[in-house]
């Protein structure tokens, strides 16, 4: 029996050496809740096991009792250490009020009372009989009301405390999974322990639920070492998954909604709980390219545009494929996200530089940009083609003596005027300062002098209104014409260049007047 006795007292402090190494490491670590409720559970269990291995070394009742107190001092605070470090563990720190921490410190305290004053009322213990079995000393105990209250409370936590684990291991990655593995090995052997000896089939009536720790000691180091149970916690890919602004979605291979975050209902009209186990088609009912996209199964990006009241919305969505260890495809993500300011901002940078900002017509540079791809495309369908210019008559003096704002008023009048003269498929834009360029795809000469003559006639006919003065100006224009057939080698620049040679003929000969670039099919109005 000596030897039994030196091997269970070997293993005793071995239980209390691994936990105090444990302590160090936990309270060595940035200083948290999981930290500190993780330490707090390992002293509470070094205590219990100091205890009891000083209570089978005793050799009277007296003395036997006075350690089951010093035990107490750790035991009853197992369970609230247990289930504190499983919350935070798990992500549920929001439930660990002030008012739930100091319920479940009741009973602890209440126990701790109970059991130094037992001998006043005999709650918790009705009677203790010390019995020796070859080095041992075992406490025969016959348990009261207030043991059973205790061993409720205690089971009833380190339930809650496994079901939480086992929930968030269903839904969490390998790496967590296995960590969480770990911490359910250590918990379960102390449980399992602990039922053997209140059911009284412990050998000796021995109580090796404090040996239990030193089992399970070196898979909670392994998980602290190997899987870093401080760092990679599932309470970090909680955090973040809930905390994204993008919303997420993750679908199984069926695409069936699996799992999404908060920020996916803000995107998706129709998601709440309800959709967990819907086919992905009925959540995305009406997103087309969406669903035509998931029905691939390679990773997408796509835009979709989106009407309601408060006006065009836009919204990116990004497919990923969830690849297992063996290369299969067992699942999606879809990560979708709010793209409506950067789309209107990439719209509004694409109008400024396209656009002239006074007139909100086509600026020279993009006007030159499209003419050219006119013309060669007329070439290709052997088609003719015109460009007009056109420039304000006397402007500098419509500045000079009205103001700039006025001169803007001005031109703004005559891009109107001009517009309503033009087909669609014609490209209107402010050529610099106060003179216009018009280019007509498929347009002979003679059409182009006529939708000249009809801008000069619609500008020389619009009067300016300059309110601010009290002021009614009429302005004119003079222009000048050019047109080329699908044959000749001539690109758009010489073309430019010869309605503006015909625009400075316009000008010399009085203003207001049309004058066309070819001599031998010369028209002249105005």
């Amino acid at each position: 029996m000596l030897w039994g006795y030196n091997i269970f007292i070997t293993g005793m402090l071995l239980a209390c050496s691994i936990n105090v190494i444990l302590i160090v490491m936990a309270t060595r670590r940035h200083p948290n809740l999981l930290t500190t409720s993780f330490a707090g559970l390992m002293a509470a269990s070094s205590v219990y096991a100091f205890g009891y291995l000083l209570e089978i070394s005793s050799s009277t009742l007296d003395l036997a009792f006075f350690w089951i107190k010093v035990e107490y001092l750790g035991i009853v605070w197992i369970p609230f250490f247990w289930i504190v470090l499983v919350l935070e563990y798990t992500g549920k720190r929001k439930w660990l009020t002030r008012p739930l921490l100091a319920a479940l410190c009741v009973i602890p305290i209440v126990t701790l009372i109970m059991v130094y004053t037992n001998d006043n009322h005999h709650l918790y213990y009705r009677a203790l009989y010390l019995n020796s079995y070859g080095q041992f000393s075992i406490l025969d105990l016959v348990k009261g009301p207030w043991y059973w209250v205790f061993q409720v409370y205690l089971n009833l936590l380190l339930l809650s405390g496994n079901v939480f684990l086992f929930l968030v291991s269903l839904r969490t990655t390998l790496p967590q999974r296995k960590q969480i593995a770990v911490i359910l090995t250590g918990s379960l052997l102390f449980w399992l322990t602990y039922v053997i000896y209140i059911f009284g089939k412990s050998p000796l009536g021995l109580d090796l639920t404090p040996l239990a720790f030193s089992l399970a000691g070196p898979p909670y180091a392994w998980g602290v070492f190997r899987y870093r149970l401080f760092n990679l916690v599932p309470v970090a890919y909680e955090n973040i998954f809930a905390g994204m602004s993008e919303g997420v979605l993750v679908l199984d291979i069926n695409n069936r909604i699996i799992d999404y975050n908060p920020a996916a209902c803000i995107f998706i009209d129709n998601l709440s709980r309800k959709a967990i186990g819907e086919q992905a088609e009925k959540v995305f009912s009406g997103n087309t390219r969406l669903l035509e996209q998931l029905s691939l199964d390679s990773a997408e990006q796509i835009e979709v545009k989106s009407e309601n009241p408060e006006g065009e919305k836009y919204y990116q969505y990004r497919i990923s494929p969830v690849i297992s260890k063996n290369k299969k495809i067992i699942g999606k993500t879809v990560i979708v996200s709010d793209t409506t300011q950067q789309v209107l901002l990439l719209k509004k940078l694409r109008l400024l530089a396209t656009t002239d900002v006074l007139t909100e017509t086509y600026n020279r540079g993009h006007f030159m940009e499209i003419s050219a791809k006119e013309l060669d495309y007329a070439r290709q369908q052997k088609q003719p083609v015109s460009a007009i210019l056109l420039d304000i008559d006397n402007f500098k003096l419509i500045n000079d003596t009205y103001g700039h704002e006025a001169g803007d008023i001005a031109l703004g009048s005559i891009t109107k005027a001009s517009s309503d003269c033009l087909r669609d498929t014609d490209i209107f834009c402010r050529y610099g300062g106060d003179e216009f360029a018009v280019f007509l795809p498929n347009s002979s000469l003679d059409k182009a002098l006529l939708v000249a003559e009809r801008l000069r006639k619609n500008i020389a006919g619009t009067s300016v209104q300059l309110s601010a003065l009290n002021t009614v100006l009429t302005v004119t224009a003079s222009f000048g014409v050019a047109s080329t057939q699908w044959s000749e080698d001539i690109n758009l620049d010489e073309l430019l260049n010869n309605a503006d040679k015909a625009l400075y003929e316009a000008k010399n000969s009085g203003r207001n007047a049309v004058r066309a670039a070819n001599d031998n099919t010369a028209s002249l109005f105005g």
